[in-house]
């Protein structure tokens, strides 16, 4: 089987889904890596192959006030935590999505094992008809609360049906080894 891991270019979001990424490839299935061009040798160091996908950030700066629209939310009242939603599914999520239906469909994965925070694999898995996996790693973010709006447009732009979200979202797998007062939202 062909997994395809998908991570946002931040420490903590990959190593939370290596673990996962190893006993895969230690079983013998095919295991690669999306993410920025400039986190690629953090991952390649450990023998995966990885697809420069998305938007190539420093983990350093923070990215998401950077992108457009984001200030438009501040500036609105939004709490921090609504424009960092923002910023990853409408600011990084449509190049994420972009680059891997360009440059990963050829692979043909059999599976995206994807950091929640990472929002263009949800909409490549969708478009390839297969099977999708969240590897939660901090508060899990409730797809029928938070972000629907949000992801149906990212959806939407890429001639996925925008609705319905939550019922699409998570369905096939979570995988998530937190305190049960760490699901709130």
């Amino acid at each position: 089987m062909r997994v395809l891991c998908t991570t946002q270019p931040l420490y903590g979001h990959f190593h939370a889904i290596m673990p996962y990424a190893l006993e895969l490839r230690a079983q013998g299935h095919e295991v690669a890596f999306a993410t920025a061009r400039g986190f690629a040798p953090v991952i390649e160091r450990l023998g995966f192959r990885v697809f420069a996908c998305g938007v190539d950030y420093d983990a350093a700066t923070d990215i998401l006030s950077k992108l457009p629209g984001c200030q438009s939310l501040l500036s609105q009242g939004f709490p921090p935590v609504f424009s960092q939603l923002w910023g990853f599914i409408l600011g990084l999520g449509p190049q994420m999505a972009a680059d891997l239906l360009e440059n990963v469909g050829a692979w043909q994965p059999d599976l995206v094992l994807r950091d929640p925070l990472e929002f263009g694999s949800f909409v490549a898995a969708e478009s390839w008809g297969i099977p999708h996996v969240s590897v939660v790693w901090a508060i899990y973010i409730n797809p029928g609360v938070w972000i629907p709006p949000w992801l149906a447009e990212l959806c939407a732009g890429f001639g996925l049906p925008s609705q319905p979200i939550p019922d699409r979202y998570d369905r096939w797998l979570v995988l998530k080894s937190l305190p049960p007062d760490w699901s709130i939202m």
